[in-house]
């Protein structure tokens, strides 16, 4: 019985590590993902997620000079959490766009790169993108 859980739980491990590093579910869900959790560590206000689902480009722009805000921490959760649907994934080699669409906030356009096998959320990748 034991041992079953133990192989339960590095199958799940695994799992969980493919997708992490990007290798899992198709280039749609990886973008999802990222959108998703980019999402989270923004209401969360949690810096360092925000960075890691950034190209490296605007990764380095965002971490330059980059102090906790006190505000900000205090401010965690005091707002509901936006919703929003995603759309219109297109995809092209190691660039990608997207429509994202919140519910109280209209429609933009996201772009995305593929930096080390993962995809990014890429503002500099919209000039990459064919016309």
């Amino acid at each position: 019985m034991a041992a079953v859980a133990i192989v339960t739980a590095i199958g799940i491990g695994i799992g969980l590590l493919v997708l992490r590093n990007g290798s899992g579910g198709t280039d749609e869900d990886r973008i999802r993902a990222v959108v998703d959790s980019f999402s989270d560590a923004v209401y969360s206000a949690d810096t360092a997620a925000m960075a890691d689902n950034l190209c490296a480009e605007e990764a380095e722009t965002f971490t330059d000079g980059l102090a906790p805000d006190a505000a900000v921490e205090r401010e965690k959760g005091a707002i509901p959490k936006p919703s929003y649907t995603l759309s219109e994934v297109t995809i092209h080699g190691e660039y990608a766009s997207a429509k994202i669409r919140f519910d109280s906030a209209g429609t933009q356009d996201l772009y995305f790169r593929m930096e080390s096998g993962r995809w990014r959320v890429c503002a500099p990748a919209e000039a990459q993108m064919p016309n």
